[in-house]
């Protein structure tokens, strides 16, 4: 994980640790789970707690390629992902809530780049759309229809749906 996402416990404890920088993508996910079509940009200011823990306030700017669901073109979208999240000593692994992470240095330093990741995954549409009046494609002839009309005519009734179209009656 790239060093900008790791924060300096004695660094911390002293004041807080303030940063805005690119991210190399390739340091954020793993293979195919995001096409970024730049490096995503993180903000963050990262303060000591009371309980000695560490909360970080910031976003994650992503500008993303998705497919869309209906008419699988690729198309780009701009992601900001509101970063908000405490990590506190003492707990389990398991035992975290939500914004509410375990604190486990890994030696002098603490690695947020997991969190950011998940919060990233969790920020990405789950049935991405190109719009919201896309047409999709026709299930006969495959065409998209948001470029051109479908002449296969398609008047026969799925019969998939005859169960549910005798229900109307």
């Amino acid at each position: 994980m790239p060093d900008i996402l790791t924060i300096e416990l004695r660094r911390i404890a002293e004041a807080a640790i303030e940063r805005s920088e690119r991210l190399p993508a390739a340091g954020l996910v793993t293979g195919d789970e995001v096409a970024f079509v730049e490096p995503p940009t993180v903000s963050f200011v990262a303060q000591a707690g009371a309980s000695g823990g560490i909360h970080v306030r910031g976003e994650l700017d992503a500008h993303v390629r998705l497919t869309c669901r209906r008419c699988l073109a690729e198309y780009e979208e701009g992601l900001v992902v509101p970063l908000e999240f405490r990590l506190e000593p003492g707990l389990e692994p398991g035992a975290e809530d939500e914004g509410v992470f375990a604190l486990q240095p890994d030696g002098d330093v603490v690695d947020i780049g997991p969190i950011v990741r998940e919060e990233l995954l969790l920020a990405l549409p789950d049935f991405p759309e190109c719009r919201a009046e896309c047409r999709g494609l026709c299930p006969s002839c495959g065409i998209n229809l948001n470029e051109a009309t479908c002449e296969c005519g398609s008047s026969e009734p799925d019969p998939r749906w005859e169960t549910l179209r005798k229900l109307r009656v």
